[in-house]
């Protein structure tokens, strides 16, 4: 019989190793001998490999998990990962294009959009916008738009960040009068334009512009419900800039409104405004309220819209409205006013009203005013 601990041979029914002084057991009836022995050292040698092997191993497991977690997180960071690759932006779902607006946004710069666009095939192989990077949508009630792609992470959100993509509609959603509370429907056919009629404001006249206007409330309520579920569904509301003030000669005035859905104003259109400068200096806040309402959007830039002149990129078929007012402007006329088919008499109205910019049919953004009687079309932007 041989000691388990140190492997000298002991006395049968020893209780104690002679050498080593280790207790001898006997369990069951088994005979201690017959046990096998580490022949390289002892059994607590061998318990301590095993426990070490098992200690590899749970570490091999925790370091997988790891990169698990980290791929996780990595997928939800860079949201667009599990989108594949499309021809044109027609061909993507409204959830996938959301998705790629993500790694936009997060993207920092416009260069770095500008790539990401490129990836996804949402530009030109050369990086720009020239208003074929449309999308068709079926609105519920079965009518068809394209929208086109007018910029990237150009608008920014009201909790904070950039929208990644910014849409705006090919063509007018439908067709308004300015501000009109009665407006005759036979007129509408009789002149072939058909839509809803919208009033700007409750009353005869463009006082408070945009932000409270009732078209800007009726777009983002009604029109909201007129657009597909799935393109709803992941638009995102931004800080749009505008003057609706009355009388307004300063920047100050401009006030900040959140929409889905909103008109484009002058300068985001056509960019910096040069009208009324040099021997007009007198009136050079005309720019300073203009200008600050925005920024152009990178499909106008790259379309090479100006301030005057036509373009074909701003065509829509007629004529269709901005959401920036002249700065400091009124109009103003004694006796009766031609109001579509019917005339309304000046103790019936204001005989002071604001004027809107609106885009000539031909495509020109400042050659036109609205005023409240004016009929036109509305072609809202949005983001997603």
């Amino acid at each position: 019989m041989f000691c388990s601990k140190c492997g000298h041979e002991i006395a049968q029914g020893a209780v104690f190793c002679q050498d080593c002084g280790s207790e001898v057991r006997h369990k069951s009836g088994i005979d201690a001998s017959t046990l096998p022995i580490d022949q390289g050292g002892s059994l607590g040698q061998s318990i301590t490999a095993k426990r070490r092997k098992l200690s590899t191993v749970l570490i091999v497991v925790v370091a997988l998990l790891a990169v698990v977690a980290v791929l996780a997180l990595a997928l939800i960071n860079n949201t667009s990962k599990g989108v594949t690759p499309k021809e044109s932006v027609n061909d993507y779902t409204w959830e996938e294009l959301s998705q790629i607006s993500a790694e936009i946004a997060k993207s920092g710069d416009g260069p770095a959009a500008v790539d990401i666009a490129k990836k996804f095939n949402l530009v030109t192989p050369e990086g720009r916008l020239d208003g074929n990077q449309c999308k068709t949508i079926t609105c519920e009630d079965g009518s068809q738009f394209d929208v086109q792609i007018a910029g990237f992470i150009h608008d920014d959100r009201p909790g904070g960040g950039k929208a990644g993509i910014t849409f705006i509609f090919k063509d007018p959603i439908f067709y308004s009068y300015i501000n009109w509370t009665n407006a005759d429907e036979a007129y509408a056919d009789e002149n072939g334009v058909y839509g809803d009629v919208v009033n700007l404001d409750a009353n005869y006249e463009n006082l408070g512009g945009w932000t409270s206007s009732e078209l800007r409330r009726r777009i983002n309520d009604e029109g909201l419900g007129f657009l597909p579920s799935d393109m709803e569904s992941v638009m995102v509301p931004v800080l749009k800039k505008t003057n609706s003030i009355k009388g307004s000669n300063s920047s100050s005035a401009v006030q900040i409104d959140s929409d889905l859905l909103w008109l484009y104003s002058l300068v985001e259109l056509a960019g910096d405004s040069p009208i009324l400068d040099g021997d007009n200096s007198a009136l050079s806040y005309y720019n300073e309220v203009l200008n600050a309402e925005g920024s152009q959007y990178q499909l106008f830039a790259d379309m090479d819209v100006r301030q005057s002149g036509d373009n074909d990129i701003l065509a829509k078929g007629g004529e269709w409205f901005t959401r920036s007012l002249m700065p400091f402007t009124s109009y103003e006329r004694d006796g009766g006013v031609l109001v579509g088919p019917d005339t309304v008499s000046s103790s019936e109205r204001p005989l002071k009203i604001d004027l809107y910019y609106s885009v000539s049919d031909a495509g020109n953004p400042s050659a036109r005013f609205a005023f409240p009687t004016s009929w036109g079309g509305i072609v809202p932007g949005f983001c997603i």
